[in-house]
Formats: C-alpha cells, structure tokens, sequence
C-alpha cells in the first residue's frame, strides 16, 4: 500500500470516528489513460506517482470533503461538459486572479475536485515543473496552498 493509499484510508477512517458525514470512495478502475488534461482541454500531463495511486485507490469519491467531489481521472479530462463546474471555474478566474486558475494559466491547471452547491474547488498547479504538482484549495474567500497531494491529505486528516 502506497503512503497516498494510507492517507486516503486514515482520512476516510477518521471522519467515520469523529461522526463526521462522508461519502464513499466508489471502486477504483483499471487506469488505461496515464494523462491528465489542464482545464485548457488541450494540454495534457504524465500522472504524477502521487496522483496516480490516487487514482488507483478509488475513481470518483462523492462527499469526500467539505461537500466536495473528488472527480474521477474521465471527468477531470472531460470537464468542459459540467456546466456546474465550467461556471465555478469561470467564477474563480473573474474574481480571483492570484490563486490558479487565472494566476498560472489554464494550460497549467486541472481541477481536482468541487462543490457542486458552492463555488470551491481544488486544483492541481503544474506550473513548478516540479515531479509532484501544487495543490489549492479555494474556498469562498479562502485559499490553502499545499505542496503535494500527500500534504493536502496529511492537513485534512488533522480536522
């Protein structure tokens, strides 16, 4: 089991210990595409090691945190048909210019997750070059900035 297999396990486990409401992670499928796209829809990244077993563990995950959605690896790459989250996104780049997407560029930015209720989205920040992209969290009128999906998981598992 991978350190983000963990993670994801022990968030899931803590939540349920606290009372705390989430949803459960629905099967994981055989990943036979080892992209992901940016939400320019034209541009495509290598699965990070960390992203990929993200993927591994679970497909989509309903309700994983704070309402939001973790989407699944086809709907991050087919985004542009959720007109609920094209209109969050487009929410968050006309207001917010200094958190991704609008600070790096759609080239260097995917979504990662949302909330369909309210517009707050996780993305995924290409733009380091790095081997593990950024992750942010934007929240109505908040933004968290974690280095790798192994620390947004170790940071929301202390709630």
């Amino acid at each position: 089991m991978t350190n983000i297999h963990s993670l994801m396990l022990n968030y899931q486990r803590e939540m349920k210990n606290i009372g705390e409401m989430i949803g459960f992670p629905s099967a994981a499928k055989v990943i036979n595409e080892n992209k992901i796209y940016a939400i320019d829809g034209v541009t495509k990244y290598d699965l990070s090691p960390m992203l990929r077993d993200r993927f591994i563990f679970c497909d989509r995950w309903d309700d994983f945190y704070l309402s939001q959605n973790m989407l699944s690896l086809d709907e991050i790459n087919s985004f542009p048909y959720n007109a609920k989250l094209v209109k969050w996104i487009s929410l968050r780049k006309e207001n917010w210019d200094h958190v991704p997407p609008e600070s790096v560029g759609d080239s260097f930015c995917s979504i990662f997750s949302f909330n369909p209720y309210e517009p707050e989205e996780i993305y995924i920040d290409w733009s380091d070059s790095r081997k593990e992209p950024t992750i942010w969290h934007c929240a109505q009128s908040d933004y968290y900035k974690y280095d790798n999906l192994e620390e947004f998981f170790m940071e929301i598992s202390k709630i």
